[in-house]
């Protein structure tokens, strides 16, 4: 199946195999820290898929972070840090590496004032893990992604994406933001 994009022809199934992919794994998942799933809906005949999950009040932990009007007490942020360490314990222990854990695909609910919720979302880039080894090729965003991606040679993926996760939670810095993408590269390269 082919389709535009930029006024060029390219491959769209890819594109539908990895969308569904991720609603087969989402409908999988059941945990109080991973956004629940609700189904698929069409936008109109012949419209494009999307999934139906969860509403998160506060959106992403990224964009909660850059509200300056809004302040996270150090209680709330390790309840949040928290949450997001069980979720993604809860997908290792289903067989799944998430490959682009960042405060972008963390989602916040700050509604009650002494117990924020911290939810992992956005599973398209995920692979269920075959035996040990991570497989599948490069993925991630960049400044997020484990040296040890590199060799793909290991489970442990998301826990450097999650330390880089802490860092922006109690800096509100994105670390590596002032580096070239061959910079953070080549300190991967070293690292591994």
């Amino acid at each position: 199946m082919f389709g535009w994009w930029c006024r060029d022809v390219c491959c769209v199934g890819h594109w539908i195999a990895d969308f569904w992919k991720e609603a087969l794994i989402l409908s999988s998942l059941h945990h109080p820290n991973v956004v629940s799933f609700y189904g698929i809906v069409r936008d109109g005949p012949g419209g494009s898929l999307a999934t139906v999950t969860e509403f998160m009040v506060n959106g992403s932990l990224k964009q909660f972070l850059q509200k300056k009007d809004r302040t996270i007490d150090r209680r709330k942020r390790r309840i949040i840090a928290m949450d997001a360490s069980f979720g993604m314990e809860y997908l290792h222990g289903k067989n799944i590496v998430h490959f682009d854990l960042k405060c972008e695909n963390l989602l916040v609910n700050m509604r009650d004032p002494h117990r924020p919720v911290c939810k992992i979302g956005d599973l398209g880039l995920s692979k269920v893990k075959q035996h040990t080894l991570v497989s599948g090729g490069v993925r991630g965003t960049l400044p997020w992604m484990a040296p040890e991606l590199l060799s793909g040679k290991t489970n442990m993926i998301d826990v450097y994406s999650f330390g880089i996760v802490m860092w922006e939670l109690l800096t509100g810095d994105e670390p590596y933001a002032d580096m070239h993408c061959a910079s953070i590269i080549g300190r991967s390269y070293i690292e591994t």
